[in-house]
């Protein structure tokens, strides 16, 4: 996931070092851990710039802006990793732990309200 948002761009203004983007995936693991653990969810997003943990995660790598897609979003939960590339993107489901353990045969798609309903 970490490695899917920042190399994106990898070709804009030089390449990530690999220790950058160890330092990268290390502080957002522990920021989406936190909030998974303390809110159930998280939520990562790039407008025309990296957002929230992004923007923080990035910054402690010394990791360019331009490195990221623009208006790009995923929302994690321990059930489900949704990602929607691009304004009004259709979301895609990277994730489904009951598709995973094969007790469900068809996607599942987050509510407004944050719960889970087969679409």
């Amino acid at each position: 996931m970490a490695s899917m948002l920042a190399m994106t761009n990898a070709g804009a203004g030089g390449s990530i070092s690999p220790e950058a983007l160890a330092q990268f995936k290390t502080a957002l693991a522990g920021m989406v851990s936190a909030d998974l653990e303390n809110r159930g969810r998280s939520y990562l997003s790039t407008d025309y710039h990296p957002d929230g943990h992004l923007a923080d995660a990035a910054k402690t790598a010394k990791i360019a802006d331009s490195k990221f897609p623009w208006k790009t979003n995923m929302d994690i939960s321990p059930q489900e990793v949704g990602v929607r590339y691009g304004y009004g993107a259709e979301r895609k489901i990277l994730y489904n732990a009951l598709q995973e353990k094969g007790k469900l045969s068809k996607p599942v798609a987050l509510k407004d309200d944050g719960g889970m309903t087969s679409s």
